[in-house]
């Protein structure tokens, strides 16, 4: 059995289909379009109507366990040798959970301090969902729109010209016309659905489609995201040539600048994920309590004083949102005494124009009893239940006095 991240290279293989060369009446009108409202300096780069089509770096289908490597790590490796789908958004920032430290550290095959060891077995169930959920959810596009073939291809794409510009597509849809599109496939939860109202679709996700039409030299896309079995968000995206042109310009330079000259980037991404990239592969996990108390320039002074000014605004910005939010919750006290049990109630302006809609919904939770667990499980039972896991390290920053405290010398004024 073959391996691409997900179950589909056990049922597909490779497609020697030639998808960017495919017309029709409605796709010629789509790329004037497109083309109309692009740049020259974009047009002129990509050059879309003589694109030669991408190269095939590997089927992944022909990826196998053996004595040196399983399938998914020999997946993994070939994933390390380009900027993927998933990766762009790092580069550009706006990747919520990775920093562009993260991926610049994984394609040069940086190695992760080793963690402390924590109790249990450490599975990203999200993402083993979103794989073992990928099938159902083509399927369901295919009962959705039976006249649109779905088409699986393990292939591993790279981009004409740049060889370092890749992905593995999650499906083709060969339209009723004859023409393709790019079929992307997610799952989210349903906290997650104010990312997609009012037809959206998340940054992250857009990136990641604009992406893979400039690899594949498709002109529209498809992504459809399951967030339980019978609710699914499905948006269509259009090729942006000026925002490829973006995208690719920032690979280019990420891969040439950093990547090949093993050049650390300037940090970009969200906080929580920069710094957790750092302690991944630079900082490490852990505290040595051996190491005495040292101090710091005076650059760092003046940073603890601006974060010093800022945490005291947002102290009080707190202050009045929580006053703000007891608000709220005392102006709902008449609203639940009056609905009672009621799931739904509405009212309407005396002149019956607007109203509001009021909804009661119950959260349900699972509790565990440690006590009880540890007294009546098998131990081995019982750890993998209840695993430990030791945290990063956090900072707090105080400003105070140096007269009197000790361990810190006094200073010269």
């Amino acid at each position: 059995m073959g391996f691409d991240g997900t179950s589909k290279s056990s049922r597909a293989h490779g497609q020697s289909i030639r998808y960017w060369e495919a017309t029709s009446p409605y796709l010629d009108a789509l790329k004037a379009k497109v083309i109309d409202a692009a740049s020259k300096r974009a047009v002129d780069f990509l050059d879309p109507l003589n694109y030669p089509g991408p190269d095939v770096l590997v089927d992944a289908a022909s990826f196998v366990d053996d004595e040196v490597s399983t399938a998914e790590e020999k997946w993994l490796a070939h994933r390390r040798l380009y900027v993927g789908g998933s990766d762009c958004s790092a580069v550009l920032g706006k990747n919520h959970y990775k920093s562009n430290l993260d991926l610049y550290y994984d394609k040069i095959g940086a190695n992760p301090i080793p963690k402390e060891e924590t109790d249990g077995e450490d599975i990203n169930l999200i993402t083993a969902w979103g794989h073992m959920a990928e099938e159902y959810v083509g399927l369901w596009y295919h009962v959705q729109h039976p006249d649109e073939e779905v088409i699986t291809d393990t292939n591993m794409y790279t981009m004409a010209g740049h060889p370092y510009i890749g992905g593995d597509v999650d499906g083709i849809i060969k339209m009723p016309d004859g023409h393709y599109a790019l079929l992307e496939i997610k799952t989210t939860s349903f906290f997650n659905r104010e990312a997609w109202a009012n037809n959206a679709i998340p940054v992250p996700y857009e990136i990641q489609l604009r992406h893979y039409m400039a690899i594949m030299g498709l002109w529209e896309a498809v992504i459809v995201c399951m967030v339980d079995r019978d609710t699914f968000y499905v948006r269509h995206l259009v090729r942006d040539l000026d925002a490829e042109y973006a995208l690719v310009k920032a690979v280019d330079s990420f891969w040439k600048d950093n990547v090949e000259k093993h050049h650390e980037p300037k940090p970009c991404g969200t906080p929580e994920s920069i710094i957790k990239a750092l302690r991944k592969y630079k900082l490490g996990n852990g505290i040595d309590k051996k190491i005495p108390n040292i101090k710091l320039g005076d650059e760092f002074y003046t940073k603890c004083v601006e974060y010093d000014t800022v945490d005291e605004r947002y102290r009080e910005v707190k202050a009045e949102a929580d006053r703000l939010d007891n608000l709220r919750k005392e102006m709902t006290i008449p609203l639940i005494q009056a609905m009672g049990q009621a799931p739904d109630a509405y009212t309407t302006s005396p002149d019956g124009q607007t109203m509001f809609v009021l909804k009661q919904t119950v959260r349900k939770t699972t509790s565990s009893d440690k006590k009880y667990a540890e007294a009546n499980l098998p131990e081995d039972v019982y750890n993998r239940i209840f695993t430990t896991k030791v945290s990063a390290p956090s900072l707090s920053i105080k400003k105070s006095s140096c007269a009197g405290k000790v361990g810190i010398p006094q200073m010269n004024p």
